[in-house]
């Protein structure tokens, strides 16, 4: 449960400020896609791609899915 809140609020703060100045998101719909995308990410990232790969490879598909994100 650490791991994820640690990926929560890291991953999540990014995201929620991006979303805030590069779009017409209002607060709740930019927290929401921050906590979802965030999900995602953990899932994704470090449930997924981790365990089969090694940190590096886990890193740069965090950073692929969240340069996504923002775009």
């Amino acid at each position: 449960m650490d791991k994820f809140l640690v990926k929560l609020l890291g991953n999540g703060v990014i995201v929620f400020g991006l979303i805030l100045l590069m779009s017409n998101a209002t607060l709740l719909g930019a927290f929401l896609t921050a906590i979802a995308l965030s999900i995602l990410a953990y899932l994704f990232g470090d449930l997924f791609v981790l365990p089969r790969t090694n940190n590096a490879v886990a890193t740069l598909t965090d950073g692929v899915l969240a340069s996504h994100h923002t775009n």
